[in-house]
């Protein structure tokens, strides 16, 4: 009886182990071509592609926006399934905080010196 519920023991805590092992997830890559959106601005309407390119451990981008105007992304900062970029998007000094999931992502885009709740989507084309 002692060796059956000992060996019970030993069976749950291999499980727990191995489960915990499992459950480390792999840091997801954002790389990829992004479809974007900024809808009801002020200005109106914006959209274009935004390209991120994984590098080592950092992510360097770029927005094309419907006139084929290029946008240079910098990377601030990186947490999680949280990138935050510096950008002159649209001829302006903006700081994008995306977030991801899956194939989508939403951000929040801070225009230096507007108060106005910029809110931009954006849907992964490729991987």
């Amino acid at each position: 009886m002692k060796k059956t519920l000992l060996n019970y023991l030993i069976f749950g805590l291999l499980l727990l182990v191995s489960n915990a092992n499992a459950q480390k997830k792999k840091p997801s890559d954002f790389s990829g071509t992004w479809n974007y959106e900024v809808k009801d601005t002020p200005s109106g309407d914006y959209s274009g592609k935004i390209i991120l390119v994984k590098d080592k451990k950092n992510y360097k981008g770029e927005a094309i926006n419907k006139a084929g105007i290029k946008f240079r992304f910098d990377l601030v900062s990186m947490k999680g399934n949280q990138l935050v970029f510096n950008t002159f998007l649209e001829n302006t000094n903006s700081m994008v905080n995306c977030t991801f999931k899956g194939n989508a992502m939403t951000a929040n885009v801070k225009v230096e010196g507007d108060d106005f709740a910029y809110k931009m989507k954006a849907k992964r084309l490729t991987p």
